[in-house]
Order: C-alpha cells, then structure tokens, then sequence
C-alpha cells in the first residue's frame, strides 16, 4: 500500500494523494464498498490535489497544473495544463463541480473549469496562504501563525475582512458555518468564531499533551484530528465549540 499524505472530498469522489507519486480516484457512492477507479500522474510527484466530483485538479513539483475530467470516470479527459507562471501551489481545494481555489503560498487564484480548459476568475495576492478553506463567501488562508479571512462575495475583487497571529504554527485549517477549525501542532486545536468575521474571536484552545495535531476537519457536529502515527485520528464533539469533548481514537494501520 501506498501512503497517503493528503484527500479531497466532493461528493461521493475522493481523491488520495499519494507520497510516492500520483493521485487515486476512489468512487464512495456505496461508502460501506468503496472502489479505486482511477490511478493517474503515476510517474510524477503530486503535491496538491482536488476534485470537484466533474474534474480532478493536481499541481506537481515541476509547476504543472493538470485538470481532468472525470465525470465519465471510467474515460478521463485530459483538458489543458494551467499556466501557473514560476508559482509552488501549495494547496487546492474544491468550490463547486466546476471551480477550484488554489493557494501558492503568497498567492491565491479563483478558477472556473470547463472543456477547454480553467479560466482566472479571482485572485488575491498576500502572505501566508498555504491552506485554504471555503464556506460561503468567505475564505480563510493559513500559514506560518498567521490566519487571514477573505470576503469572495464579488469573486473578482475579494475583500479582507480580517488577519490575527497564533503562538503556534498553523499545520492545517478548516471552516462550517460561523467556525474556523485550526491546527496547531504541539498547539493542538483551536476553534474561532467568525459570526462578526472582521472580529473573530477564539472560542477554545485543544491540548493533547504529548502529541502534535497535523491536520483537522469538521463535520457536523464533530471534528477530526490528525495526531500522527502513535495516536492516528481523534474525534472530538463539538456540539459546544467552547469545550470540545473526546469522543473516540481511530487508530491507522501499521
């Protein structure tokens, strides 16, 4: 088997980034039997993956952006490589079937994909910006110990509503509704609360002494973190998001 270092998630498409080289299309209509349907960019190190359920979006060490459609998923299309310029993209995520964020560290671009190719809709030039993370109109990036919040109401002129420091760096970062989820390895986790998001406020700080929290997703109700190999991924209820409850430890295989 080969290590995963990174998913993206649209739908019932997932997408697996793969340490040793490419990117696997896993099909999660049936999530009790979920089944490989495609193995692509095998021969090349993939540093940022995501799909949109229509197109699978992967960025490589050579500055490379390739889309492919895969909404046949068993006769992907390739569609034009991106000109990302002398740009690292660092980070992709999905907005909807037919757009994409991607992050380049000091950068972002807003793009729209169709048949002959992505089109810049977007774009907001910073620092660290890592990580992103959507829901709504408003974007946060992440990176170093610096969070940013973005206002893509208007796409094409994004505003920045607001920009805060944390004593740790930030690992990861994820956003539902009127909360910021964020890594931060030995850190742990904190939750903002970005109701009034020129004016976020941390609503709770998460230690788990003796591990480092890597990466963090919510759902619902709950939220996922990742601890490493010892611990693998802790589940935490956060029903009231000023104190997060353990709820369970899903250990990762050997």
């Amino acid at each position: 088997y080969a290590s995963t270092v990174d998913v993206s998630l649209f739908e019932s498409t997932l997408a697996l980034l793969l340490q040793d080289g490419g990117t696997v299309v896993v099909d999660t209509s049936n999530p009790t039997r979920p089944e490989t349907a495609l193995w692509m960019h095998k021969e090349r190190i993939i540093h940022a993956v995501a799909t949109t359920g229509s197109y699978l979006v992967a960025a490589d060490e050579y500055l490379n952006l390739f889309i492919n459609d895969i909404s046949d998923i068993n006769n992907p299309v390739t569609i034009p490589t991106y000109d990302i310029g002398f740009r690292f993209p660092t980070h992709v995520i999905a907005v909807d079937a037919n757009q994409v964020i991607v992050a380049y560290g000091d950068e972002i671009d807003w793009l729209s994909i169709d048949a002959f190719g992505a089109t810049l809709e977007g774009h907001w030039s910073g620092s660290s910006l890592q990580r992103v993370a959507k829901d709504n109109e408003i974007v946060v990036a992440t990176g170093s110990t610096q969070l940013t919040i973005l206002d893509f109401t208007q796409v094409s002129s994004p505003v920045m509503l607001a920009q805060h420091s944390t004593t740790h760096i930030i690992n990861d970062v994820d956003i539902s509704g009127n909360y910021v989820y964020l890594s931060l390895g030995v850190g742990g986790f904190e939750i903002w609360d970005i109701t009034d998001p020129v004016n976020p406020v941390v609503v709770s700080n998460t230690v788990i002494t003796p591990v480092a929290v890597t990466g963090i997703e919510a759902h619902g109700q709950t939220v996922y973190v990742a601890t490493g190999k010892i611990n693998g991924v802790l589940s935490y209820d956060i029903s009231n998001p000023a104190s997060p409850q353990p709820i369970n430890i899903i250990r990762t295989p050997d």
